[in-house]
């Protein structure tokens, strides 16, 4: 690259002068240092964000062997974790997710599952009233909510759990059937049965992972925090490959594990693992 070299006399301080050499470039030799510098820019977010994914493989394949093999009453669940990078921001955002969960309520449930009902302004009244007074236990749940906007979670939670709220709702049986019946639910009954058998739910499995991660009323069985310490002993060596590829342009120095791309509206429809989970566990 050829250049010119000028010397420029400064002025003078305290009677003595002195020389500044100032290093100039000609037009295309300064429109070549522009593309470079824009490429290692290129190439320095794109880097950052191969790290994240490889960073985040090596999470997903520890988890995965740390898992217990029933959280929630889901078999394997850690075997449904994936990678997703979610486009269509200023910088993309790399995260781990799991399909959510649906399942129907059964008998079974009476005995240690809690429900919550979220609803919207167009969502059915009685479901509207059912909402005020969450959480219900299955069992004492009056009848199937439904209708627009009405979405119902289920909570795997202890016997005794199950028992301090079904006391609670009970408490104000006469109070909720009147609002019910104000409400259009004529007949609606609060007590004992299986009237809630069939209802679709959401399974809060997010819930249970960082009630076994933790050994809330339940053994703990740490996964996720071993595997962010997997994650932070490899960053040494994940930094180097990002310098390699800033330097080469090559994403083969990275190991990149299978991923999906999304956009930032598909994101609803995972589970929000990342977001429960990583809060507790230290990942954020």
């Amino acid at each position: 690259m050829a250049s010119k070299f000028k010397p420029r006399a400064m002025s003078k301080v305290g009677g003595a002068g002195s020389l500044t050499p100032q290093l100039t470039l000609p037009r295309k030799g300064a429109d070549d240092l522009n593309e470079i510098r824009f490429e290692w820019r290129k190439r320095l977010k794109r880097g950052s964000e191969l790290l994240t994914i490889e960073a985040m493989g090596i999470m997903v394949e520890a988890i995965q062997k740390l898992a217990p093999d029933d959280v929630g009453g889901v078999k394997d669940y850690a075997k449904g974790l994936k990678v997703a990078v979610v486009r269509g921001q200023s910088d993309p955002v790399v995260l781990i997710f799991l399909e959510k969960v649906k399942r129907e309520l059964t008998e079974s449930d009476n005995e240690d599952t809690v429900v919550y009902i979220k609803t919207t302004e167009r969502s059915p009244k009685p479901a509207r009233v059912l909402q005020s007074y969450q959480p219900w236990p299955a069992a004492l749940l009056p009848f199937q909510p439904t209708g627009s906007g009405v979405t119902v979670v289920s909570r795997q939670v202890s016997r005794s759990e199950v028992a301090r709220v079904s006391a609670r709702i009970l408490s104000k049986k006469a109070s909720i059937e009147a609002e019910l019946n104000r409400a259009g639910a004529r007949g609606a009954k609060v007590e004992r049965g299986n009237n809630a058998k069939g209802t679709e739910v959401q399974e809060d499995l997010a819930f249970s992972v960082l009630r076994r991660e933790f050994g809330i009323a339940d053994k703990s069985e740490p996964h996720w925090r071993p595997a962010i310490k997997a994650v932070q002993g490899q960053m040494r060596q994940l930094g180097k490959k990002l310098v390699e590829y800033v330097m080469t342009g090559d994403e083969g120095v990275f190991s990149l594990p299978s991923y999906v791309s999304v956009s930032a509206s598909e994101v609803t429809t995972f589970e929000p693992f990342q977001t429960k989970i990583a809060n507790a566990s230290g990942l954020k």
